[in-house]
């Protein structure tokens, strides 16, 4: 019995024939071939993946995640440290790009980043640090005041500058509330005058960024502000006589309301 087999060398077909036995041992070899190819595939993708992990030279601590519960209007500062493996003697050179960040709708938040070298406004978006020894940490900051209620979070992603394939992603989360003790400030605004007999009306203790809202009585807006300071000085107001309410928000939570005679 004998096999018709074709061979493509370069540009050209050769046809060859060959017994049965041939034939088989041919064939045997080009499945041990196919065989051995598979199994230095996957060593190599295996030892890539192996020494990618080598190098990196420092870990995340306490995790490399952090979440913060914190109050609309304070400052607050959330840390991730960066220590040293301590596996090689090797100095370590770290640096550290911003991946994303997500904060509420209108992005008032007022944040800027602190790493192990120096501090840096929100608008930069990596920086290298300096080098770590063995037995000594870095570490990354995220600060931020946050003037409305509201979730965020910043994504970061930090690699050693000599490996930076293999890369960790540290996450910092917030969740900004409006602190109880506000809506008790509430109770000390004061509107004067009123009863309100001519067009200025003056508005004091309020807190800074809160919303001011006058309605009348059949629940018309007729004013709609943004106060930025404690006090609000309305001017020609041009309000007919009748009753008006007044309504302070912040961050969208309502923290006081007062009612308004015009003569």
């Amino acid at each position: 019995m004998r096999a018709e087999v074709f061979f493509l060398t370069g540009n050209s077909i050769v046809r060859c024939i060959l017994s049965h036995k041939s034939f088989q041992k041919i064939r045997t070899l080009y499945k041990i071939q196919k065989t051995m190819y598979k199994f230095y595939s996957t060593l190599l993708i295996t030892l890539s993946s192996t020494f990618a992990s080598f190098g990196q030279g420092f870990t995340l601590s306490p995790a490399d995640s952090i979440h913060q519960n914190i109050q609309v209007g304070s400052y607050y500062t959330s840390t991730i440290n960066l220590p040293h493996d301590n596996l090689t003697t090797d100095t370590v050179v770290i640096a550290w790009e911003v991946i994303s960040i997500d904060l509420p709708v209108g992005n008032t938040w007022d944040y800027s980043y602190c790493d192990y070298t120096s501090c840096h406004t929100g608008d930069i978006t990596n920086a290298i640090m300096t080098p770590i020894f063995p037995g000594q940490s870095a570490f990354f900051k995220v600060n931020l005041v946050a003037p409305q209620a509201g979730f965020g979070m910043f994504k970061i992603k930090v690699f050693n500058v000599d490996n930076p394939v293999n890369y960790e992603v540290m996450t910092f989360t917030f969740d900004a509330t409006l602190d109880v003790s506000a809506i008790e400030k509430g109770q000390s605004v004061r509107v004067f005058p009123n009863p309100m007999t001519d067009d200025q009306l003056t508005i004091s203790h309020v807190l800074p960024g809160s919303s001011l809202k006058i309605t009348n009585s059949l629940g018309q807006l007729v004013m709609n502000e943004t106060i930025a300071g404690s006090d609000f000085v309305v001017q020609n107001a041009n309000l007919h006589r009748g009753v008006y309410f007044i309504q302070l928000a912040l961050s969208n939570e309502i923290y006081t309301t007062r009612k308004l005679i015009v003569k």
